[in-house]
């Protein structure tokens, strides 16, 4: 069977990003034939072939890929011959930029006839620049989700348009909704364990810091994996909070950025979520000096910034310390001048959804899958 639409996602955040989109598509039309590497959400969102669950490419870390380079070898090719053997009209590649790059390259060279889209752009205007060549010659329409991707890639000859940012409409309505408590800080230290256990530990030492000059400070702790919560809880105790921490689990993370007065976070989408909710917000990263060496001589890596936020608005909006920048005294610093700078982090925010809005990229990308369909 031929079908409309394969979409090709790898990991939760692609199935979160399509699930909202194909929500959108079953109103517009729920008669289309989809196929689809995909995760629970994108099922729930339309009936589809399902090619592949997203769980068979949860693999992690540079050590856990080399383990696992023939199971993902053969995962890749039964992708790749499934497009083949049912052509579909348009191939979405959802992020993921790993596999589905080669893919389109691959599927090119093969003499595939449908249309290669992708949404959500690889960071190649930050590190690994070759994958621009890869996406001029292998990708027939771009969307992007940051509005200086665009400009960046259509100079290098790629269809690209920019169509709004996906946390928008997930968190418009919490806008102007938080009610804060002056006396409580969130630690989001990452979700994978080398972030968790470079990160934690900085975090809890300002933390403890902070309490001794606040003691009614109530510290919120986001764990998004359970994985290492043991080990969490471990590293409380170990800076004696334990009567000081509340645990938020991932599901509760959004209340607790709506609640806190000031947050110490890990560089992630977790930061562009704290800008637009307006929560004060110090930027942490801890990496050692040959990272620092590997990601700017290497991989090139040379930004004037490196959280979203601060790259959207061209400005130091959230205070960076990542490296060698990263010390005890310099987050307790920020954090002190973070929670009062109140009227410029509003400005700031307000520019920043501006930026970033209206436009819902969920509906875009449905209703010109409707109409090229």
């Amino acid at each position: 069977m031929d079908y409309d639409l394969i979409i090709i996602a790898g990991e939760p955040s692609g199935d979160e990003h399509a699930s909202s989109m194909l929500k959108n598509l079953y109103t517009l039309n729920p008669k289309l034939k989809i196929a689809a590497v995909c995760g629970p959400k994108m099922k729930k969102a339309y009936p589809m072939t399902e090619i592949l669950s997203i769980d068979k490419l949860s693999i992690m870390g540079f050590i856990d890929v080399l383990k696992n380079i023939v199971k993902l070898f053969f995962i890749y090719r039964q992708i790749l011959f499934f497009i083949l053997k049912h052509p579909a009209k348009i191939v979405l590649f959802v992020d993921y930029p790993g596999m589905n790059l080669k893919l389109a390259k691959e599927l090119k060279e093969k003499g595939f006839k449908g249309k290669l889209w992708h949404y959500i752009a690889p960071t190649a205007w930050a590190w690994k620049k070759n994958r621009v060549k890869t996406l001029s010659k292998n990708c027939d329409k771009l969307f992007c989700i940051l509005p200086f991707e665009e400009p960046f890639f259509k100079s290098h000859h790629i269809n690209a348009q920019y169509i709004g940012h996906p946390l928008i409409p997930k968190l418009q309505t919490f806008f102007e909704t938080s009610q804060r408590d002056i006396n409580l800080l969130a630690l989001l230290p990452g979700s994978r364990e080398h972030e968790i256990k470079k990160n934690l530990p900085f975090m809890l030492k300002a933390a403890h810091k902070l309490k001794e000059e606040n003691p009614q400070l109530v510290i919120g702790l986001s764990v998004a994996n359970l994985d290492y919560e043991s080990y969490i809880k471990t590293e409380v105790a170990k800076h004696n909070l334990e009567n000081s921490v509340v645990i938020y689990p991932s599901d509760e993370t959004l209340e607790l950025m709506l609640k806190a007065h000031i947050a110490m976070a890990k560089s992630g989408t977790c930061i562009l979520e704290l800008a637009l909710l307006g929560t004060p917000t110090v930027v942490v990263y801890a990496i050692s000096k040959l990272d620092i060496f590997i990601a700017q001589r290497i991989f090139k890596i040379n930004l004037p910034f490196y959280s979203l936020p601060n790259l959207i608005l061209n400005k130091e909006m959230f205070k960076e310390l990542y490296g060698s920048f990263l010390t005890l005294e310099k987050l307790v610093d920020s954090a002190k001048k973070a929670a009062n700078n109140l009227s410029s982090l509003h400005k700031d925010c307000s520019k920043l959804r501006h930026v970033l809005g209206p436009s819902d990229p969920g509906v875009f990308l449905a209703k010109t899958l409707v109409n090229e369909l």
